[in-house]
């Protein structure tokens, strides 16, 4: 049953002449606060994780670069609590992007918080290798600064690597999520998006943000065989979102 309604249509209102919380003219102010409504869109992410049957996300308001977030959203990880950060690129997507990236996103929240302990439990084991060489180099007399250059070089290489290869797994689980529950039609809108923005991202952080995300080419070839799964059952829970 696809969306006749824009739930979130007041986000994108023409922004006021002059900008209410930073008070420059609508047109010069490039801040997230001007065309974000921070209630609607948590509203909508609330009902969207309801239909997804996952935990309603903590959603709040923030200032995202667009070189680096050109979809304006962030899965920002505070210990145990991940937030969805929500920036001012959010209001140029269409109602069925802005329904795709706010699903994947409370999905996405949902398995970081709770893989996270697991997380920290299997990176601190494969901290040993690493104390391990270092003692090592001290047992064979190898002098500090190299041992130390090492060792400091290897650590941030293995804890990048590690989150690409976890980032590239919540998005794969998430793409299933999505497919089972609303259906492949739901999807798809989220995966145009991705492949839109994916060459927007500037610099070293937009590249590893690029590498923490899979080719949509393979995203979609994931998920392909929830084409012919339970087809209304995902209509029934995409009408539920939207009531």
């Amino acid at each position: 049953m696809p969306m006749t309604e824009d739930p979130l249509a007041a986000t994108r209102a023409a922004p006021p002449s002059t900008c209410t919380d930073c008070h420059t003219a609508g047109s010069a102010c490039v801040a997230d606060h001007r065309a974000v409504d921070q209630d609607q869109i948590k509203s909508r992410a609330a009902e969207l994780a309801k239909a997804l049957g996952v935990r309603a996300p903590q959603v709040k308001s923030g200032t995202l670069p667009r070189w680096w977030f050109p979809d304006g959203v962030w899965i920002r990880a505070l210990v145990w609590n991940p937030v969805i950060v929500i920036g001012a690129a959010f209001d140029d997507l269409s109602a069925s992007e802005r329904d795709g990236v706010l699903a994947a996103a409370a999905v996405r929240a949902e398995m970081l918080r709770k893989a996270m302990f697991k997380y920290v439990i299997v990176f601190a084991i494969a901290i040993v290798p690493i104390l391990a060489l270092e003692l090592a180099f001290f047992e064979l007399g190898v002098s500090f600064a190299p041992a130390m250059t090492l060792v400091f070089t290897l650590f941030p290489a293995l804890y990048l690597t590690s989150v690409i290869l976890w980032s590239r797994r919540l998005v794969f689980r998430s793409d299933a999520r999505l497919a089972d529950v609303m259906g492949r039609e739901f999807v798809e809108p989220l995966l145009d998006l991705d492949r839109r923005v994916r060459y927007r991202r500037r610099g070293v952080i937009g590249m590893v943000f690029d590498l923490a995300c899979p080719a949509e080419t393979r995203r979609a070839e994931a998920i392909s065989y929830a084409d012919s799964s339970r087809p209304a059952q995902a209509d029934h829970n995409i009408a539920k979102a939207d009531n």
